[in-house]
């Protein structure tokens, strides 16, 4: 091989070389772990545990907040601060992970996971920091536990399932309060349906199961529901005009 060649392939792999560094710079920039840890702290004697930074250039990206009642300090608990460098965050306690978000344009953008003590964990999906879609709540074993839908930033849905992935509860929200519920007894083949403003709609089915597209109307707007053997599968709030409501006279 001449030195000519040689010199060639040295560039070249040179060059490979450099551009995996700029990547690999890219996103490490990109990636913040940020570390905490449990500790007893003599300052809140009444809490079971505090939290404490590894590193305090963490506290750009995080911050300890605590509960309290009548002037008693209650718990404590982290929260990532609002208009954050764009990166992938992760958060670990006593090097467990429990957070991952993602960050785009200064908001939550994208798929996120938190990790709970009794070992479920749960997917969300974020659109500039507002819940959208469908969030699920896994039990440790991965199965479904729960599915809820959000609109328009707020939870409409509730699906439940069991641990054999049956589907034994359906709860609707409206304004953050449930307003309808659908509970499913697979062992006398019953589904209980209990509706707050509209008690015409509260009765007991025996031996069916609810299929195809569904409306529940009320004054500000309806839920469409589409289910397959007592399952939701997809599930939109349609909100009423503000004029078709003060022309029936409520608002509810």
């Amino acid at each position: 091989m001449t030195s000519k060649r040689k010199c060639k392939i040295f560039v070249k792999n040179l060059a490979i070389f450099l551009f995996t560094l700029l990547i690999m710079a890219q996103f490490g920039c990109k990636a913040h772990r940020v570390y905490m840890q449990k500790y007893s702290d003599p300052l809140h004697p009444e809490l079971r545990y505090d939290l404490k930074f590894e590193s305090v250039r963490d506290t750009q990206y995080v911050q300890v907040r605590y509960t309290g009642d009548f002037g008693k300090t209650t718990g404590v608990y982290y929260k990532l601060k609002l208009g954050l460098p764009d990166g992938h965050y992760k958060i670990f306690i006593d090097n467990s992970l429990k957070e991952s978000e993602v960050y785009e344009n200064g908001k939550k953008n994208g798929k996120g996971t938190k990790y709970y003590n009794d070992d479920t964990y749960s997917d969300f999906v974020y659109k500039n920091d507002t819940l959208s879609g469908v969030a699920i709540l896994h039990f440790p074993n991965g199965l479904v536990k729960q599915r809820s839908f959000f609109s328009y930033g707020h939870l409409i849905l509730v699906s439940s399932y069991n641990l054999q992935s049956e589907v034994i509860g359906h709860d609707f929200y409206l304004n953050d309060i449930p307003i309808r519920t659908e509970k499913f007894n697979y062992q006398d083949g019953t589904i209980t349906i209990k509706d707050n403003r509209n008690n015409s709609d509260n009765k007991v089915l025996h031996g069916v199961k609810l299929n195809g597209q569904k409306s529940y109307n009320y004054p500000k707007g309806s839920f469409i529901a589409l289910y397959k053997n007592n399952e939701i599968i997809e599930c939109k709030w349609i909100r009423t005009s503000m004029a078709f409501r003060k022309r029936i006279g409520r608002n509810l």
